[in-house]
């Protein structure tokens, strides 16, 4: 990805020293900067990102604050300034399947002249290799290079009814932006009308509803759709966006609310004239903020290094993640009690449903998140993964076989298809005195 010198400083407080230097310290320490150049006068960093970084660096806002952790800058937020709704026609959505979409917000917004985008938003884009299209589309392109979200405009007056999110049908065709049709399998999530296709979701766009000279009304899609899916939907149609190399590596949906907000603002200061309708968010069920954690014992083994307590505080200060030292088995027994008597819910996510709800592996899966110990969601998992002892203490894990649940004779998801010849369908926490 491309990124300009001048943008990435727009979210660090210190001034980025040379670009020479830039490129030394990022390709050290974090990513691979293949080229440095300059595009009209502007300075420009081509990085390679690999899989595991593209979820957070694939924008400058991503990128900035990677800078500032590595030369101990201080970030800056962008404000974005809020955005009045007016009483205004509100769009009607529908997601069928909230595993594939676990959020969509969809704005409709009347008002609206296509024209040419500001000089300043033309120069940006140019300058890291993006085409100015209007001023809408540019908005758009705009908020997905800025802080990381993917998002779509639909021309309003050509979506018929409602707008749905879902699975499409075996045979369904749909013609993208560049023209090319294409034939769905019904395993692609889709984002449709009462009519049909208008976009292979977190993928590519629909020729169905596209924004051109003409459009006064749109409507303003910002949404988060799973990962698996989309990379499966890009690779079987060979079709490979800035979209879907974003969601197919797994972004947050807090993102969505993000990008809504910064492309509204930038709406409403091109075209001052639009009336902004009042958004529709679907998000069922909110993300929970995942805890993890590390000893400085593991640290230092898996880097060979010998960092000190303040040495990995400090990191964790610049990269400004919210931490604490904690004994396990204390802060086992101070959470157990808040728990307990929580609903059961077969099949609980430890990411969606704690700590309101549990099944007996997400519960002791959830447990352990707080101390900073990631152990496998499965019972099963869990028992392959963990080592046997021949004590027990509080906090320790046991295993059965009820002969009454779902018996698992092999692994799920960690070391898959292992053979536990015992079966198992049950986990414990074993809490003192027998």
């Amino acid at each position: 990805m491309k990124y300009l010198h001048s943008w990435l400083q727009d979210y660090i407080a210190s001034e980025l020293p040379s670009k020479e230097e830039v490129a030394r310290v990022l390709s050290a320490k974090s990513l691979e900067v293949e080229e440095v150049h300059e595009e009209n006068g502007s300075i420009v960093y081509d990085v390679k990102t690999l899989p595991h970084r593209a979820h957070d660096v694939m924008s400058h806002r991503g990128l900035a604050w990677e800078l500032a952790t590595l030369f101990d800058f201080k970030r800056k937020v962008a404000e974005i300034p809020s955005v009045d709704f007016e009483a205004g026609i509100q769009v009607n959505v529908t997601v069928e399947d909230t595993v594939l979409c676990p959020r969509y917000i969809g704005v409709h917004i009347e008002g609206i002249t296509v024209g040419a985008t500001p000089e300043w938003m033309v120069k940006r884009l140019e300058a890291i290799g993006q085409r100015s299209i209007s001023n809408i589309v540019d908005i758009t392109n705009f908020v997905l290079n800025d802080m990381g979200q993917p998002m779509h405009a639909f021309d309003a007056s050509k979506v018929v009814g409602g707008i749905t999110v879902r699975l499409a049908k075996d045979g369904e065709k749909m013609i993208t932006l560049d023209g090319k049709e294409i034939v769905l399998t019904g395993t692609e999530t889709v984002i449709a009308d009462d009519e049909g296709v208008l976009a292979l979701a977190g993928v590519k766009g629909g020729i169905k509803a596209i924004v051109d000279q003409n459009t006064t009304s749109i409507i303003f899609e910002s949404a988060n759709f799973n990962a698996t899916a989309t990379r499966k939907t890009s690779d079987r149609h060979g079709i490979r966006t800035d979209s879907s190399k974003r969601y197919e590596q797994g972004i947050t949906s807090d993102f969505a609310e993000q990008g809504m907000k910064e492309a509204l603002a930038l709406l409403k200061e091109i075209n001052k004239e639009a009336r902004i309708g009042k958004w529709v968010d679907v998000y069922p069920r909110k993300e929970i903020r995942y805890r993890t954690g590390v000893s400085l014992k593991e640290i230092n083994q898996l880097l060979g290094s010998s960092y000190t307590k303040e040495q990995v505080e400090s990191v964790f200060t610049r990269l400004c993640f919210p931490y604490e030292e904690v004994v396990p088995e204390e802060t086992i027994k101070k959470t157990i009690d808040t728990v307990l008597g929580k609903p059961y819910k077969h099949g609980a996510s430890v990411r969606f449903d704690a700590p309101n709800m549990f099944d007996c592996s997400s519960l002791s899966s959830w447990l352990y998140s707080l101390v900073g110990v990631a152990i496998p969601r499965v019972s099963i998992d869990q028992y392959v993964y963990g080592e046997s002892v021949t004590a027990l203490q509080y906090g320790d894990l046991l295993f059965a076989n009820t002969h009454q649940g779902n018996v698992h004779f092999k692994t799920l998801h960690y070391m898959a298809g292992t053979e536990v010849k015992e079966g198992i369908d049950h986990v414990g926490i074993y809490m003192d005195a027998g």
